[in-house]
């Protein structure tokens, strides 16, 4: 989330070499001035509002000297959560131009992934060149300059420039990152290289692994290449490459699923039966359970086993409509608004049905960090003008309570332009999580409408075969 890379962003210069020379230890650098240390507590509550106000005031009034670099960077940090980059990208490249090459590429990489993950793509490709280039794999700094060049190729892929990203994603890699280069490339490159990608893919398969982030990239590439020979009708390639992915990652679900349907294209039943049955078992809102469930009469009526396929098929609409009743459920509690201000609440609703896929929406994410921070703003805004009034009655000179008055007006105007904005954008978020639910629900309700034209299709051959 955007709040945790600003906290990184923050942190980062707890590695300055500025702080180093004062023989200060980086990690433990004391707080030497009460006003900054009032910006963190406001921080750390995630009140960035009144964190920024405070900031602001302590620099006119020269009380940061000694924290005045972690400062500016906390305040460029601020300014780009709220989607000021223009303010945000010239004190980044002020404060950076002194520091390590080490500080300098992480922060110009937190800058781009921050703006990435908020969708400015050309402002993230922007800081990802600012990124000094290392041609010594072991030097420091080169973690970042391999992140970027990550995030880069996936840029330049997703803007219909996948021969850039080929290049990007050329040429040598840090070993921690090397795997996620030749993923990465393999994937891009099978509508340019087809032949070329297969290869890279199933050399990547082929490694051996030592922790579960290679286990879980190896699954993926396993995943990949069995999709594509499934493709290609090379079902008992697609059977081996299937087999090596774990039954317990990530991957495994749709894995069983494929491991399944490539048996069956080899008409063999009963070895496809087995996986099937198997993640029938999941989690009912996993979309490759779903579609397991009608897979499995499917194959039995393949099978030439119609009654046992009715069976399956009246299970499978059973499970699907218990499925829809558990989103509606879900649907209605979030018709509420204290959702939208407390995530725990959310928290407690967490086993019920489709809230996992909402919650996963990076737009939804997005939607509800600016939603929540919009109405911490207009709470402020109130406080704000409740001391000025307060400060007006202590005001001694007519010019002191005239620019008070002023504040005052101008909080006001900017409080009303909140109070008519918050329903609007309370609106979008709700409507945001409800077209998604909904997505859900037309789904589930085309499945069920095909298991019960299927069953009762079944049920048909059953009555022929009966007849004498």
């Amino acid at each position: 989330m955007v709040k945790i890379a600003i906290i990184c962003l923050f942190v980062l210069f707890s590695f300055s070499a500025r702080a180093e020379s004062i023989g200060v230890n980086p990690a433990l650098k004391p707080l030497l001035e009460p006003h900054y240390g009032e910006v963190l507590y406001h921080f750390y509550q995630q009140d960035y509002f009144s964190a920024i106000v405070k900031l602001l005031a302590a620099k006119r009034q020269r009380q940061l000297s000694y924290h005045e670099t972690e400062a500016e960077l906390l305040l460029a940090g601020l300014y780009l959560a709220y989607g000021l980059h223009k303010k945000a990208q010239p004190i980044f490249q002020r404060l950076l131009q002194g520091e390590p090459r080490a500080v300098r590429n992480r922060a110009w990489y937190l800058l781009a992934e921050m703006s990435y993950r908020r969708n400015y793509r050309v402002a993230a490709e922007v800081a990802l060149k600012q990124i000094t280039v290392v041609s010594d794999l072991e030097k420091v700094g080169s973690e970042w300059q391999a992140k970027g060049r990550l995030l880069l190729a996936q840029i330049q892929s997703q803007t219909g420039r996948g021969k850039q990203a080929l290049q990007t994603l050329s040429g040598m890699w840090p070993e921690m990152y090397a795997r996620y280069a030749v993923y990465n490339r393999a994937m891009i490159g099978f509508s340019l290289k087809k032949k070329q990608a297969l290869q890279q893919l199933q050399d990547l398969a082929a490694l051996s692994v030592q922790n579960s982030e290679q286990t879980a990239l190896q699954d993926r590439a396993n995943l990949s290449l069995a999709l594509f020979y499934l493709r290609e009708k090379n079902n008992r390639a697609a059977e081996k490459a299937l087999l090596k992915v774990s039954l317990t990652g990530l991957h495994s679900n749709r894995a069983l699923l494929a491991l399944g349907w490539s048996r069956l294209h080899q008409k063999r039943y009963a070895a496809a039966l087995s996986p099937w049955l198997q993640l029938s078992e999941r989690s009912a809102d996993d979309l490759a359970v779903q579609e397991v469930w009608l897979a499995i009469p499917e194959l039995l009526m393949q099978w030439q086993k119609p009654a046992r396929a009715a069976e399956y098929y009246q299970q499978a609409v059973a499970h699907l409509q218990q499925s829809s009743e558990q989103l509606e459920q879900t649907r209605l509690l979030l018709r509420d608004d204290e959702w939208l201000l407390d995530l725990s609440v959310l928290a407690e609703i967490q086993g019920h049905y489709g809230l996992p896929h909402l919650l996963a929406s990076h737009d939804l994410q997005e939607s509800l960090w600016d939603y929540r921070e919009l109405s911490q703003l207009e709470d402020n805004l109130q406080q704000w003008r409740k001391k000025i009034i307060e400060l007006k009655e202590f005001a001694e000179k007519p010019a002191e309570e005239m620019s008070l008055q002023n504040l005052q007006q101008r909080l006001l105007s900017i409080s009303n332009r909140l109070q008519s904005l918050l329903p609007k954008w309370r609106n979008y978020v709700k409507q945001l999580a409800a077209r998604q639910l909904q997505k859900q629900a037309a789904r589930l309700q085309s499945l069920i409408q095909q298991a019960k034209l299927a069953r009762a299709e079944s049920l048909e051959r059953v009555k022929g075969e009966s007849l004498p």
